[in-house]
């Protein structure tokens, strides 16, 4: 045997047995030889089928391998058929020469198809070009579809998933013991593919299981970042196929394996929404494997196995081509209406599947009408046919997309070369897939074109060599081979026309171009996909991050321990330090749950804080959905300069969510606005709902309540000790929030707990004079009890110890408000109260109208307002409640406040609720016809009277100034909150929160046009509030044209009022104040 090809039938021994090969003739005339169908494995029959390849038995005499062998078992893409065969694990060798000085370079590939179709062979892809170079070529046969990637919860069925990526190892590891015996050099192996191929060979990258069987890649339009698997996909198809049962693993597994092998792999049954709502990926895919078994190959996130990958010394070339979106399911738009009203209704589906995945539903849409908005220039309403080319290039950045996130985990945790490329030949007749998918008179370089340049395909014809497309075979062949001989892609051929240079973290990021010409030029798409940066993405623990961009790491040693924070940059180009789930707290877990927190303990080594910690557990509001952990006491510190001259105002925020939600997240409260200023925000979370407010009477339990508010104190402590480390000034400490959170920051103001640990605040939206700051004592921990089994009396202790065993997903679901607490005004079960008995931590020992008499902080300067139309908060609530709305004349009472019923008589209070009906309903009856009355009336119930109380006390005890604003700013598009209320609904109008979208950036912001009145009216307010923060005054360039002075005794309804412009007015809502100041008895009001 040899080079001199006088062998037609050579013959090579394996570690199973011996082979027989053919000698080929290439397209070209080259000769070489090839070993089809040689078994790496058993075939995957009866037990064997859905489970983890077993080595192949070893043969006795000569096994023929002139002949490939079938493809897997799956639906042809060409002709929609039932195709190949279950018997399928083979490999497929082309040598260009069984014998030489040197043994060759091998290249392993690994094929596409959206992991349920594809066929390895040369019928499908002829290594005819490859065999121009002296190497080895191996393409593997691999289950795809449901046999290879159907996956079981269930570990008695031994079916944990990945089955087809298995395989692939397996056959990875006969090539490494066999390869040299066909002249191939074990230690120079390359591993590449296209498309899911390529996704493919992204996961064998990160998986441990694959260390030392390959030593270079090539990624080929295709990259996988995170798994993508639909829910209970197994039982979905089980049910389709006829299956009546329950979703049990057994019974689903029984049903499916006893099943037509072909109706398995039968194309998808799912509606073209629910398709669409997937990403296009099909239902059986790779995934983050149900339990460790010993040949694992995913036990978390590809990202984040991507940080620690074996792989992170190995070289990589990678890239795409030029319009690789021609290829999405979307660009049917043309030929299917029904995908055109999809891209109009469903302006989410066009995102990155790994955003459409997390994100929540309102935050998706608007985050997809942001992109089709940057591509196509309209409305996803005014999407038509003509936007064809305009959707193909957004489908090619969110490809790039992957491709960058992809290069800047290599840049930041690899120390090998990475060569990008940019595949953009493009030819009339031999570009097949576009002129298969696209029509004969399209043009552009689709998804899989330059396959066409590297394999010999069915529809392949020879071209005069004159060509530029066969100079291109030529060029590209080149480039691939020479980088799976020396890692450099620069060769003989190619090395005179251009010098492509490895990526670097310097930008442009720098590309190969591959067209009639070779350049190296900064990636043209490198402008939009910025915009990617402005997108939503995932943080490290999968959940929904901003990406900021990062820049570097960064350090700082805590007298508790080193923590490593990094640099990032702003929506606005702002740089900035920030540091993220720093631990005040120990996890209040176990019999820590519902207590007071305690303080975190010091740790060893550099605590990793680049990444913003859990929410605590809660219920959505809106959603219904259950999401966060228990683990959950950390703040976030953002720096806008870890060192100056001197050190730097601190402000601390404090979320809001009815003390039953909230999450201290960039998703929420991105810092990307204050970080325009000199100052240190930091952001932190506090237990919500039962969690952070049950209160127990017997003091032996030390459960008195506000836990929330206690973990609020212990986290301004560790501000307070820690802060100065971040280039804070401990002098200077604002402390503000907004709805509960405002309370929340009253509170703050008024508890001995914190003396002396800020120095001024800003109340937002809520107050301890708003009637919810305080929770009337109840049996709410009783009830709770007992609608999760407890079946004894209302005994302390075991409620206790029987809500400890209660997971926490449980306890933070229930509906434990009675018809008479809703009438009565509740909002919810579990708020801040007046603690049963006094502890050392005790927050609120007291009345809360007697701790603002005597706060400590009314000798701190204060910033206190709300918006507009708070009352627009409750347009959900009273949508689902009509009768209520309905039913109030015959129930006027409920008008008037339940502390103010409390003290007066029946008929003193119906006088009240009358004054209160003529107020805001005038001689109209009262029904869910006049629904804004009733959100003009709770308005003022539920917030502004409560402001406005506290002001008056302010004014009575306080010897510090007062300022006092009302946000009244307008956007048709940029208050999110009035969005997340009313939807289209309700238009106009400022709701409550609607301040917090020019405060913080959240998933829903985009970047605005600086000239816009939304981007005037962020500086604005971040102007204000950090002036104050700074000096104590919030007047500024901002309100420079003024004179806001504090309020006054005399004059208490002067207002700085933030609308299209500042202006200085009387409060519009001062005369119905005054009416609600007539219910109360002067005692009461402040």
């Amino acid at each position: 045997m040899g080079s001199d090809y006088t062998e037609a039938s050579p013959v090579v021994k394996t570690t199973h047995g011996q082979v027989r090969g053919a000698l080929q003739t290439a397209l070209y005339g080259e000769l070489y030889y090839s070993f089809d169908g040689i078994p790496y494995a058993q075939p995957p029959f009866g037990e064997l089928r859905f489970r983890e390849p077993q080595d192949a038995k070893p043969w006795e005499g000569i096994l023929d391998c002139s002949k490939p062998r079938s493809k897997c078992l799956q639906v042809s893409s060409l002709t929609q058929q039932v195709e190949g065969s279950e018997d399928c694990l083979y490999l497929n060798i082309a040598v260009k020469s069984l014998s030489s000085e040197k043994p060759l370079p091998v290249m392993v590939y690994v094929h596409g198809g959206g992991f349920k179709n594809g066929d390895p062979t040369k019928f499908g892809f002829g290594p005819d070009y490859i065999m121009r170079e002296q190497v080895i070529y191996i393409s593997i046969c691999y289950r795809v579809g449901p046999l290879g990637f159907l996956s079981f919860a269930d570990p008695s069925l031994r079916i944990p998933g990945n089955a087809g990526l298995k395989d692939i190892i397996l056959a990875l590891k006969w090539i490494k013991a066999n390869v040299g015996s066909f002249n191939g050099d074990a230690n120079n192996i390359t591993l590449f593919g296209h498309s899911s191929g390529s996704s493919t060979v992204h996961l064998l990258m990160v998986t441990p299981q694959t260390e030392g069987l390959f030593d270079k890649a090539i990624l080929m339009g295709g990259f996988y970042p995170e798994t993508a698997n639909a829910p209970n996909a197994e039982y979905e198809m089980a049910k389709h196929l006829g299956y009546e049962g329950e979703n049990n693993d057994v019974d689903v597994f029984n049903f499916i394996n006893a099943a037509d092998p072909k109706q398995l792999v039968l194309p998808d049954f799912r509606p073209l929404y629910e398709r669409l709502q997937s990403g296009g990926y099909p239902l059986f895919l790779p995934r983050i494997e149900y339990y460790p078994t010993p040949t694992a190959v995913l036990l978390d996130q590809p990202r984040v196995l991507q940080r620690t990958a074996w792989t992170n010394r190995v070289p990589l070339m990678m890239g795409c081509t030029s319009n690789e979106g021609l290829f999405n399911p979307m660009m049917n738009m043309r030929k299917d209406p029904n995908i055109l009203k999809a891209c109009r209704e469903r302006p989410e589906f066009t995102l990155p599947y790994s955003l459409l995945r997390h994100c929540e539903p309102s935050a998706c849409r608007h985050e997809g009408q942001n992109l089709v908005k940057k591509f196509c220039g309209v409305h996803s309403t005014f999407i038509t046919e003509e936007h064809h080319a305009a959707i193909a290039e957004l489908f090619t950045h969110n490809l790039l997309h992957y491709q960058q996130r992809m290069l800047r985990a290599r840049q930041a945790y690899s120390q090998a070369v990475n060569y990008l490329y940019r595949f953009d030949f493009d030819s009339p007749d031999f570009n097949f897939y576009r002129i298969r998918y696209q029509g004969p008179e399209a043009r552009g370089v689709q998804h899989a074109d330059e396959l066409c340049y590297l394999f010999k395909l069915p529809q392949t014809f020879k071209l005069e060599k004159s060509r530029p497309e066969y100079t291109t075979i030529c060029r590209f062949v080149a480039l691939l081979t020479e980088f799976a001989r020396n890692s450099n892609p620069n060769g003989p051929l190619t090395k005179s026309l251009v010098d492509w240079q490895p990526v670097t973290k310097e930008e442009p990021i720098m590309c190969l171009n591959i067209n009639e010409e070779l350049k190296f030029i900064p990636q043209p798409e490198r402008c939009k996909l910025r915009f990617y940066d402005q997108l939503s993405a995932l943080d490290a623990s999968g959940r929904l991050d901003i990406m900021s961009a990062s820049l570097e790491k960064c350090e700082i040693s805590l007298p508790i321990g080193q923590v490593r924070g990094v640099k990032r940059r702003s929506f606005y180009d702002d740089d900035y330090y920030s540091f993220e789930r720093l631990p005040f707290g120990k996890p209040p877990v176990g019999e820590l749950r519902f207590k007071a927190p305690v303080p975190a303990e010091p740790w060893s080594g550099v605590l990793d804080c680049t990444h913003f910690a859990d929410k605590p557990v809660q219920k959505g509001l809106l959603t219904g959905i259950i999401e966060g952990s228990e683990d959950c006491l950390y703040l976030n510190v953002y720096a806008k300069q870890l060192k100056s001259a001197k050190p730097l105002p601190v402000m601390v925020y404090i979320y809001g969510g009815a003390f039953s939600i909230g999450e201290a997240t960039r998703n929420l409260y991105s810092p990307d606005y204050f970080m325009a200023k000199d100052v240190v925000l930091v952001t932190l979370n506090y237990r919500v709902d039962c969690l952070g407010f049950l209160s127990l009477k017997d003091p032996s339990l030390e459960v008195p309540g506000n836990a929330g508010l206690k973990d609020q104190v212990l986290a301004i402590k560790w501000v307070n000790q820690y802060i100065s480390y971040f280039n804070g000034d401990v002098n200077n400490i604002t402390v503000f929030g907004e709805s509960a959170g405002g309370c929340s920051t009253h509170y703050m103001m008024c508890t001995e707990q914190t003396r002396g640990l800020f120095h001024k605040a800003i109340p937002m939206s809520g107050t301890l004079h708003n009637y919810w700051s305080n929770t009337p004592p109840a049996d709410f921990a009783y009830r709770l009890a007992k609608l999760y089994g407890y079946t004894g009396g209302n005994n302390d202790r075991q409620v206790l110890e029987h809500l400890r065993r209660v997971p926490a997903e449980k306890l933070v679901d229930h509906s434990v408000l009675t018809l008479e607490d809703r009438r009565n005004g509740f909002i919810y079960a579990f708020g801040p109260t007046v603690e049963p008995y006094v502890m050392a931590d005790c927050v609120a020992p007291k009345p809360q109208l007697e701790m603002a008499r005597e706060a400590w902080s009314n000798k701190l300067p204060v910033m206190l307002g709300g918006v507009s139309f708070e009352g627009l908060f409750m347009y959900p609530t009273l949508l689902v409640n009509r009768k209520a709305m309905d039913s109030l004349p015959q129930d006027l009472l409920r008008l008037t406040p339940h502390e103010v019923r409390a003290v007066n008589t029946q008929q003193q209070n119906l006088e009240f609720s009358k004054k209160l009906k003529q107020l805001y309903f005038g001689d109209a009856t009262p029904s869910s016809a006049l629904i804004m009355n009733f959100l003009d009336y709770y308005s003022y119930r539920i917030f502004w009277h409560g402001f406005h109380r506290t002001l008056q006390a302010r004014l009575a005890y306080a010897t510090a100034p007062t300022y006092f604003y009302r946000f009244d700013f307008d956007s048709p598009d940029f208050n999110f909150y009035r969005k997340k209320f009313c939807g289209d609904d309700i238009k106009q109008g400022v709701a409550h929160a609607d301040e917090l979208s020019y405060l913080f950036r959240n998933a829903e912001s985009w970047k605005l046009d600086k000239a816009s009145a939304e981007y005037r009216t962020i500086q604005r307010m971040i102007d204000i509030w950090t002036s104050f923060a700074a000096t104590s005054n919030p007047n500024c360039a901002a309100t420079a044209h003024l004179d806001w002075q504090p309020a006054k005794q005399e004059q208490p309804q002067r207002v700085l009022n933030i609308g299209n412009e500042l202006e200085l007015i009387d409060l519009p809502e001062y005369d119905k104040l005054l009416v609600w100041d007539s219910l109360y008895k002067k005692e009461q009001l402040y």
